[in-house]
């Protein structure tokens, strides 16, 4: 059943057992929703990022039970790992007992324990998975036939190497997963991403695209059937700060990170575009594309981007790109140190952040 966002808000007043009315100053989804992408539609994605104590798991799963409680489908909450998706239970204690109190949530493991179902008493609201069972969740696809939203808490990390391999892929596997069923092929699912602003060089931000938009004059990135939102919570930026650990590291990036929601790496360091005549030295693939390296004559130093040569000679440092037409190198190569230490020397530059986030896979360096 398809019901209005007006619909969901005469029921609630009329019924008076819902409200969206939440803390000031902590987030509140509901400003939110009504953004459009690059497009002026209703965006597929939307991408929350807060400072740490913001609001927005609180917000979401207020959301998330909220649409069901008036009819409008069950949800989704997507994890890592299935390790991960063990805790489900705990995650709504807060937004029960503050806005909830009839209800009694819990979960239960199903299909051999890849899935969890999350019940209000005996009523399924919802489901937890891991992307990491994607393939086998495939087969699944009917039990969400009824839901209608999904999201990710943490889609985020410090650490690129925390990553799951092709982690993306993963989750775009478990996506269609959830987009299937209801007697459809294929059916709209509002998907949700929320975390932390550590950097842009992460899997989602740069196979998005993001770096190539501008946002808005209120920070707003609107792409092509997706938004991408960073906002800062003062109240919770105001309490963090006076904790005393805030302050004996108040010069330390993570106290920067947790209080202002500014990221914690430094995205545009090496970032220039090449001018002047350069050299054409070789290609190199990452994660199925390709990317050039040319030597500047008037600096000497070393720039990537994606104008590539096809002619030029090819090589990967990684079996999963290689091909007919690559050379597989072994990361302790001469080629790989050489370009290890032009790094580390500083002597290379990226075209964008996408660039430098292929290099940077490439030789297996932390960006941080």
């Amino acid at each position: 059943m398809n019901v209005s966002r007006e619909t969901f808000f005469i029921g609630d007043i009329m019924k008076n057992e819902i409200t969206h009315k939440f803390d000031k100053g902590f987030f509140n989804i509901m400003d939110y929703l009504d953004i459009t992408d690059k497009h002026n539609r209703i965006p597929s994605i939307r991408i929350y990022a807060t400072n740490r104590s913001g609001g927005k798991t609180y917000s979401l799963l207020w959301y998330f039970i909220r649409e069901f409680r008036v009819g409008n489908g069950q949800f989704v909450l997507e994890y890592r790992t299935r390790s991960e998706m063990l805790g489900v239970d705990s995650i709504f204690s807060c937004v029960v007992e503050d806005k909830f109190p009839d209800m009694k949530i819990t979960s239960i493991p199903i299909a051999s324990g890849i899935i969890r179902q999350i019940m209000n008493h005996d009523e399924i609201i919802g489901f937890a998975v891991s992307i990491s069972d994607c393939d086998k969740l495939k087969k699944y696809s009917p039990i969400f036939d009824k839901v209608k939203r999904a999201g990710m808490d943490e889609f985020q990390l410090e650490k690129t190497e925390d990553y799951l391999k092709n982690e993306v892929d993963k989750y775009l596997s478990v996506a269609y997963t959830i987009s299937r069923g209801g007697g459809k092929q294929g059916k709209e699912v509002e998907f949700f991403l929320l975390g932390n602003s550590f950097s842009q060089i992460n899997p989602y931000l740069l196979q998005l695209g993001c770096y190539r938009e501008q946002p808005d004059k209120n920070g707003i990135i609107h792409g092509d059937s997706y938004i991408y939102v960073e906002t800062v919570n003062e109240s919770a930026k105001k309490q963090t700060s006076e904790l005393g650990i805030s302050k004996a590291f108040a010069e330390n990036r993570h106290v920067q990170y947790a209080t202002e929601n500014i990221g914690i790496y430094n995205d545009n360091e090496f970032i220039s575009t090449l001018t002047g005549k350069s050299t054409y030295l070789l290609t190199f693939v990452q994660n199925g594309e390709r990317f050039a390296i040319r030597e500047c004559h008037k600096d000497n130093l070393l720039y990537i981007n994606q104008k590539i040569d096809k002619d030029a000679k090819c090589f990967t440092l990684d079996n999963a790109d290689h091909g007919e037409n690559t050379i597989l190198l072994t990361r302790f190569s001469g080629l790989a140190q050489t370009l290890k230490e032009a790094y580390s020397q500083g002597q290379v530059r990226f075209c964008d952040l996408k660039s430098k986030d292929a290099f940077l896979h490439l030789i297996g360096r932390e960006i941080f």
